[in-house]
């Protein structure tokens, strides 16, 4: 293969990757916009605390319904 012909095969490749690496700043930035406005979160630091932040709440909520669901079979499994 003939220098020109590398250098046109490199090009080429050199050329596909950088419109990969746009495309995945554009996807990057659409998803910082998206955690913004549904989340108020600038960054993907901000995205991770607030992930925490709500898993926390998730928790805390299936176990006071486990626990009201416990009371609730406790006074109704005889009845109903």
């Amino acid at each position: 293969m003939s220098d020109f012909k590398r250098y046109l095969v490199i090009k080429s490749q050199v050329e596909s990757i950088n419109r990969k690496v746009e495309r995945a700043k554009g996807a990057l930035h659409s998803e910082l916009s998206r955690l913004k406005k549904m989340f108020g979160c600038a960054t993907i630091e901000d995205g991770q605390k607030e992930l925490k932040r709500l898993e926390l709440k998730r928790r805390e909520a299936k176990k006071k319904f486990e626990l009201e669901l416990a009371k609730f079979e406790d006074k109704w499994t005889n009845k109903l």
